[in-house]
């Protein structure tokens, strides 16, 4: 059995054993003040469908616009609704108590793959096993208090424990606020990323870049 697949047949549990970053966050949000968060990994499988649905909703929320404007990719529920059902998908889920409900706020939905790789160690073999970060998504009103950062750390630990060689993303290059955060976390262009691989010019016509970070 081969690292992606060992991976992404690992259970849940199993995954959450490998963790040593707290699956929990104490936040300092401005009008809330102390706000602990709890996290909490499902499978895609077994992930009860309010949180589903609730997570569709962020990322159409949240980026539909950013879709729409960009010209090589275009926005469809359908597809995203698709992609978000990714088989083999992860969700952690970060939950704030709230008049004494548990209440998502945010969440980081990423998958195992063979990833073409073009750099380092990977160069002779051309691919290389991924921890992909698919979405990152946190309700408006709790962004900037480093829950973001926090949720990106717990999947490169998981990455880490897997054996995966890279953390990998897409991100909209018009979406600067994203792209500042994850090169401030430590992530760049990677080799497969068009402004790497492609001249300059035609660079410019895709509206992203692939970003990564080296696990090992």
């Amino acid at each position: 059995m081969d690292l992606v697949e060992r991976a992404r047949t690992t259970p849940v549990d199993k995954l959450c054993a490998t963790i040593s970053l707290p699956l929990c966050y104490d936040a300092r949000h401005p009008v809330c003040g102390s706000l602990p968060i709890a996290l909490s990994l499902h499978a895609i499988e077994t992930m009860p469908l309010f949180l589903f649905e609730w997570a569709f909703r962020l990322v159409k929320s949240n980026m539909e616009q950013l879709y729409r404007e960009a010209a090589d990719t275009g926005w469809s529920d359908g597809q995203k609704r698709e992609e978000m059902r990714e088989e083999n998908g992860r969700y952690l889920i970060a939950t704030a108590r709230q008049n004494d409900s548990d209440i998502p706020i945010g969440f980081l939905f990423f998958t195992f793959v063979m990833e073409e790789s073009n750099d380092g160690e990977d160069r002779e073999l051309g691919e290389a096993p991924v921890v992909y970060c698919m979405e990152l998504q946190l309700e408006p009103e709790y962004r900037g208090l480093g829950l973001g950062e926090h949720m990106m750390h717990l999947m490169e630990e998981v990455g880490r424990a897997a054996t995966m060689r890279k953390a990998m993303l897409t991100v909209f290059k018009r979406n600067t606020r994203a792209v500042s955060f994850y090169y401030r976390i430590g992530y760049k262009p990677d080799a497969i990323s068009p402004s790497e691989s492609l001249p300059p010019i035609e660079a410019g016509y895709f509206s992203y870049e692939i970003l990564c970070k080296v696990l090992r």
